[in-house]
């Protein structure tokens, strides 16, 4: 058997790329659960936000309450949020996605995302209402 034929080689070569190609494609089952969280100083942080705590630390508040999990499948939509808030996907390559971030019709951020499981994106920290702290979560949903 002669490993340095070269339809070996491409074989070989073509199956990698298709493994990565496949790795990075978003599947039909990918789901999206978009967080809104309050921060604040009071109180202590809600136990569902533990895996988040990490990330959301680095706002400097010392208590964070899930006030809404929104699921969404991984394509192109809105997902409305309370408070006014819309989280929206759009077109994209697999898991790869433009989302734009608005508030009563004004844009806060857009921007564009890689999703990956284990791998949450926080969209950062906005005034809700009655001048409330408010972070939004990004988290593809483990299949």
């Amino acid at each position: 058997m002669n490993f340095g034929s070269k339809p070996i080689w491409r074989s070989a070569v073509l199956a990698c790329l298709a493994l990565v190609a496949v790795s990075v494609t978003a599947s039909a089952a990918d789901s999206l659960d978009v967080i809104l969280v309050k921060a604040t100083n009071e109180g202590t942080s809600d136990a569902a936000l533990k895996p988040y705590l990490g990330l959301l630390g680095r706002y400097g508040f010392t208590s964070y309450q899930a006030v809404a999990t929104k699921a969404a499948p991984l394509k192109a939509g809105d997902v409305s949020l309370p408070q006014g808030f819309k989280a929206t996907l759009g077109e994209g390559a697999g898991r790869r996605l433009p989302v734009t971030l608005s508030r009563g019709g004004k844009k806060l951020i857009r921007t564009t995302v890689t999703f990956a499981p284990k791998r949450p994106v926080v969209l950062g920290l906005y005034t809700g209402e009655a001048g409330a702290k408010m972070i939004v979560i990004l988290v593809l949903a483990a299949q």
